[in-house]
């Protein structure tokens, strides 16, 4: 079985064009499209190898929804790359803060998020 991906972002294009470009490589990916949906009490978020987050989401923000998954002692450790369209320097150092991987600024270029995904995973 392939590695299992979170990817929570509110646009349903965007998520569907990920777990696509994500699926061909033989990831297993799960879409959530907000922070409380993939925080509920019928997903496992320790079970994921790698969580997409974009930072604008509706009601729970996703850096709130990090820092509730870095503080957790069976998530802390799960590498986390932001999709956003904000990437300020504010944000970034923000994120970084936080405990993130890195950053992939929208709109994506296929071939390089993956290979990006790849890389944190260990696997490029």
């Amino acid at each position: 079985m392939g590695k299992r991906i979170a990817i929570i972002d509110d646009s349903s294009a965007f998520r569907l064009l990920v777990a696509s470009l994500l699926d061909i490589d033989g990831f297993e990916v799960a879409p959530f499209p907000d922070a409380e949906s993939f925080l509920s009490k019928s997903v496992k978020p320790e079970e994921f190898d790698l969580y997409l987050v974009d930072i604008n989401l509706p009601g729970m923000n996703g850096l709130d929804m990090l820092s509730t998954l870095k503080t957790d002692a069976r998530t802390a450790s799960i590498p986390v790359l932001l999709l956003t369209g904000d990437a300020t320097k504010a944000r970034v150092k923000q994120a970084a803060g936080i405990g993130v991987a890195g950053y992939i600024a929208k709109p994506i270029d296929p071939e390089s998020f993956v290979e990006r995904v790849r890389i944190v995973l260990e696997l490029g």
